[in-house]
């Protein structure tokens, strides 16, 4: 028995050995052939879910210069849907943000200052309407908010270099009456720098 099973796995595999062919590297190049050549005039359509990940049991830590509560620390409350609920802790106050994801935008709808408890105030009725990202995420992309103040991507790899790393970077650009603020979002991690000038 054990005879007949090792022939038939030895006619198995010489079947299967026989079946596969390698080129082999003297093969001389066929001059009538094209190429193969990726068309870079192609752009791939991005998606704000890569740039802003809903992303649970993370902590980050923003470093700051020109004020002592420049620096805080980020982490997540909750996720629910399309909605996710951020802390941010700069060392004098907390500040709870609700993030909502839709209809290619990612808008900031809820903000609550000096919350030093834990509640989810996702399902809260909204008290902002601040779309941070807004696809089509392209440079020259702009939109205005509810202030009128003008916001609008101006780079797609913007290269920013962090403690953690250099990211390539969707560059957004706040315009304000006498001041611009800059954010830097990098694919699968989100908010990497914020700069106010």
């Amino acid at each position: 028995m054990k005879k007949r099973f090792f022939s038939i796995l030895l006619v198995m595999v010489f079947i299967l050995l026989s079946g596969c062919s390698s080129k082999s590297n003297t093969e001389k190049p066929d001059n009538n052939q094209k190429p193969n050549v990726t068309d870079n005039t192609e752009t791939k359509t991005e998606k704000i879910e890569a740039f802003y990940p809903f992303l649970s049991n993370v902590k980050y830590s923003y470093q700051g210069e020109g004020n002592e509560y420049a620096a805080y620390i980020q982490y997540t409350d909750y996720i629910q849907g399309n909605k996710i609920q951020l802390r941010t802790d700069n060392g004098g106050t907390e500040t709870v943000n609700v993030l909502e994801m839709k209809n290619g935008q990612l808008t900031l709808v809820y903000s609550l200052n000096e919350c030093y408890y834990r509640e989810n105030f996702i399902n809260k009725a909204a008290n902002k309407n601040e779309v941070l990202l807004k696809e089509p995420l392209k440079k020259g992309n702009s939109w205005t908010l509810s202030d009128g103040t003008k916001r609008s991507i101006t780079n797609m790899e913007a290269e920013i270099a962090a403690a953690a790393g250099t990211y390539k970077c969707i560059e957004v650009t706040t315009e304000y009456k006498d001041s611009t603020r800059k954010d830097y979002y990098a694919e699968n991690i989100g908010l990497v720098k914020t700069v106010n000038q």
